[in-house]
């Protein structure tokens, strides 16, 4: 492909790519759509004498998981992330170039355009927005993986189903004895004491069973650590590529500013 062809292509995709992150944020963020990376399930059984509670039952499968977004997300953006350094390192042909190490890994030799490109795409506030945001399972419940045959995938995580008694508090009315009334000459205007008796019931079982496509809060934490430590190789390996002689270059100010205000 031509650059001139890969440059338009790439600035087609800009605003996508840039619509794309901040639609990721905005899902990650959002309560109201939090709910598509966890899942429930519920049943109930009314004990004899007692009515059914639907609202009690049924089963809300995960949509779909912080992993599987990710994934997706490569997919539709990196093809533009591609383009956008594959221009830097077509413009920077010749230039002063450095090995970038990533934890002792060599990922290459890349000119200072491309590591530049890199950094500011690292660097972007909404990127980091992203990761910062992905959704997280709580800590303070025991997940383990799914092996549930609605729950469906991998990636999904389920608690133990926690079995609970429905209970509801019965008030019944009692009149008072009152060992006085044998000895009222009339009884006609006679007001009972009236008490009230309360009575606990079970009126049925249900259990209650959480499912996630989150990510756990370690997860996370590593996913922030590894761009941290990409952003360190990316600002070392830019100090080892500036190390040249620098290169007067034909455009200077008086040329520039010269020409604009005609002296």
């Amino acid at each position: 492909m031509k650059q001139n062809a890969l440059l338009a292509k790439t600035e087609h995709s800009s605003s996508q790519y840039n619509a794309n992150i901040l639609e990721y944020v905005n899902t990650f963020k959002d309560k109201a759509k939090a709910h598509i990376f966890t899942g429930l399930r519920q049943t109930y059984q009314a004990n004899e004498g007692y009515l059914d509670e639907p609202s009690k039952k049924g089963f809300k499968p995960v949509q779909n998981t912080v992993p599987e977004y990710l994934k997706y997300f490569l997919e539709i953006c990196g093809q533009h992330v591609s383009n956008v350094f594959t221009i830097e390192a077509t413009n920077s042909s010749g230039m002063a170039k450095a090995k970038l190490m990533i934890e002792g890994e060599e990922w290459g030799e890349f000119s200072t355009l491309e590591l530049l490109r890199l950094r500011t795409f690292l660097d972007s506030k909404e990127l980091i927005a992203m990761y910062q945001t992905l959704p997280v399972r709580r800590d303070d419940i025991k997940w383990k993986k799914s092996s549930d045959a609605e729950a469906k995938g991998d990636l999904i995580w389920e608690t133990e189903v926690y079995d609970s008694p429905n209970r509801t508090t019965l008030k019944e009315a009692y009149i008072l004895e009152d060992p006085n009334i044998g000895q009222l000459k009339d009884a006609a205007g006679y007001k009972p004491q009236i008490a009230s008796k309360d009575t606990q019931v079970v009126m049925g079982n249900q259990t209650v069973q959480y499912f996630s496509g989150e990510i756990s809060h370690r997860e996370r934490a590593a996913i922030l650590s590894r761009l941290s430590k990409l952003k360190e190789a990316v600002r070392e390996a830019l100090a080892k590529a500036n190390e040249v002689q620098v290169v007067p270059s034909g455009l200077t100010a008086e040329k520039i500013f010269g020409y604009i205000h005609g002296m």
